[in-house]
């Protein structure tokens, strides 16, 4: 009886070690994979910065203005009139930046902006990890 209770015993120990380990096996793993990610998506919005820095800094200026405004026109020139529909939207002008609407399709591929244009004015919105980054990097 004495040989069942240790096999029994060591049985038990044996799974509890194996659910333990593979917990904070798991644990620390999703933890090394979050950092990782996290480097990588700066890593990819300063690859962004480089490639456009007239355009992130002037986005920087605007939100830093408009701490809540997330929506986006893009607009051929300031000659033309935009009516915003009452709402507080920034507008950001072909003339003045080089090859903005390449600019801003490297923003949307990069998960940025969403693209909500349903008239003539492409207009966008920014996600929050955009507005973070432009912020705080």
């Amino acid at each position: 009886m004495s040989l069942m209770i240790s096999h029994l015993i060591a049985f038990v120990l044996g799974t509890l070690t194996g659910v333990a380990g593979t917990y904070y096996g798991n644990k620390y793993t999703d933890r090394r994979r979050k950092s990782e990610s996290a480097k990588e998506a700066i890593a990819q919005f300063r690859r962004s910065r480089e490639q456009m820095p007239k355009l992130i800094a002037e986005m920087k200026a605007d939100l830093e203005g408009n701490q809540t405004v997330r929506e986006v026109f893009v607009a051929p020139s300031r000659r033309i009139g935009i009516n915003t529909g009452g709402k507080t939207r920034l507008v950001y002008y072909a003339d003045e930046h080089e090859d903005l609407d390449g600019k801003i399709a490297i923003l949307e591929n990069n998960g940025y902006l969403i693209d909500l244009t349903s008239g003539n004015l492409p207009t966008y919105r920014m996600t929050e990890e955009f507005v973070d980054l432009v912020l705080n990097r």
